[in-house]
């Protein structure tokens, strides 16, 4: 990730919203006192919060391990389909 101080960010800002928009790739702003923001396309902000969401799940996790460890159960795309329905 790269780092740029506010005044850099305000003198290349057009330039700075294409290249994260389009090449998703996060930039961060040092702000004085140590702090910072960071700047990511709406693609990357909506993985990262899809990723917190289902890493926020117990059911979900244990899921994942399970099925890292050979353990889960492999579904058709009908039966994913279903029980999406079912769900929702």
């Amino acid at each position: 990730m790269r780092t740029l101080l506010p005044t850099e960010a305000r003198n290349r800002w057009k330039k700075l919203l294409r290249e994260v928009s389009e090449d998703l790739e996060d930039v961060r702003i040092h702000l004085k006192g140590g702090k910072g923001i960071v700047m990511m396309s709406q693609d990357t902000y909506e993985s990262l919060m899809a990723t917190l969401e289902v890493m926020s799940d117990p059911e979900a996790v244990l899921a994942i391990r399970r099925h890292k460890a050979g353990l889960g159960k492999k579904y058709s795309m009908a039966e994913i389909d279903r029980l999406i329905r079912e769900t929702a």
